[in-house]
């Protein structure tokens, strides 16, 4: 399904539209809200809830996981020891 309009440029998205967005699939966001990690809202409709994200919430989520990634890489490849040949 393709979006009408520019992504970047709407303040709230649709589960589809954030995992465009962020790059993310669903499992991914869903643990992140499971998680308390991700805010989201619920929007009440006719047959079901559909979640909604704050697009500002998602660039705050995506800049945390870089920031936990990039840590990850310091640890693990700032402590090798060379290897003699």
């Amino acid at each position: 399904m393709e979006s009408c309009c520019d992504i970047s440029l709407k303040t709230w998205l649709t589960e589809e539209e954030a995992c465009i967005y962020t790059g993310y699939c669903r499992q991914i966001l869903q643990e992140a809200r499971d998680n308390a990690n991700l805010t989201f809202y619920k929007k009440k409709g006719k047959v079901r809830a559909s979640i909604r994200y704050k697009r500002t919430d998602l660039d705050k989520f995506m800049e945390r996981e870089h920031e936990q990634c990039k840590a990850y890489d310091e640890i693990q490849f700032g402590r090798r020891r060379s290897l003699k040949v």
